[in-house]
């Protein structure tokens, strides 16, 4: 007797949560106004003045943001490291520590997951379901490698490897699946390791200070801040 009563009032519930969703669903119909744009296109021109490594290095990068459902995306990017037009003007172009003619070629690769908590979107279009547009929380993960070195001596040079992994959270504003701005601070670990080889191809570990760069520069916890253009691709 009692399972039946207790089936009998699951049974009402779930007519009476079925019927009000669907008069939710009725009320509030999806108009299928144009095709969402499921790739996006980020970057920052900042990073050409100010890259990975502090002081020394300029990076050219380019990214993109990938729709996986209307609250997850994926991100990837690639960057071409060298040396800071910053650094360039302060030091003149004249000779320095291995005798002038500088360079600093290197590479970065990031990827990252986050999560939109809070989405900014009209709900009643189909094209701004998807759109990456609110308050998120991501996980990111970077790698860069570049070595400080005279043009014409490879093998006397300065190499930089940094490793990195943080949580971070933002919020990205788009105006419709055009164009958007994405700001984003977060906190992790990292592994910044500065090696010297000499004209034999001796290796030696140098501490942040024998280069110019503070202490930070060498402690495990990673501080991140920054922005992204965001731009609808495809």
């Amino acid at each position: 007797m009692q399972f039946k009563f207790a089936l009998s009032i699951a049974v009402i519930i779930c007519f009476v949560f079925t019927k009000g969703h669907a008069q939710t669903r009725g009320d509030a119909p999806i108009e299928i106004d144009k095709p969402a744009k499921s790739i996006y296109l980020k970057t920052n021109p900042l990073a050409l003045l100010q890259g990975p490594i502090p002081f020394y290095s300029g990076e050219a990068r380019i990214g993109f943001e990938a729709i996986a459902s209307d609250h997850l995306t994926y991100q990837g990017s690639a960057g071409y490291i060298f040396l800071s037009p910053i650094f360039n003007v302060l030091i003149g172009n004249a000779p320095g520590v291995f005798g002038g003619n500088l360079q600093m070629p290197g590479f970065r690769f990031q990827g990252e997951v986050r999560y939109y908590y809070i989405k900014l979107y009209n709900k009643k279009k189909l094209s701004k379901v998807f759109l990456p547009s609110g308050l998120y929380v991501g996980l990111n993960a970077s790698y860069a490698s570049a070595d400080f070195k005279e043009r014409d001596i490879p093998v006397q040079k300065i190499d930089f490897t940094q490793m990195n992994i943080n949580l971070i959270g933002g919020a990205q504003l788009m105006y419709n699946d055009a164009f958007g701005v994405d700001f984003f601070a977060g906190i992790g670990y990292k592994n910044n390791v500065i090696t010297y080889y000499d004209f034999n191809g001796k290796k030696e570990i140098w501490d942040p200070e024998d280069v110019g760069l503070g202490e930070f520069y060498s402690y495990p916890i990673n501080l991140k801040l920054g922005m992204n253009l965001t731009f609808g691709l495809l």
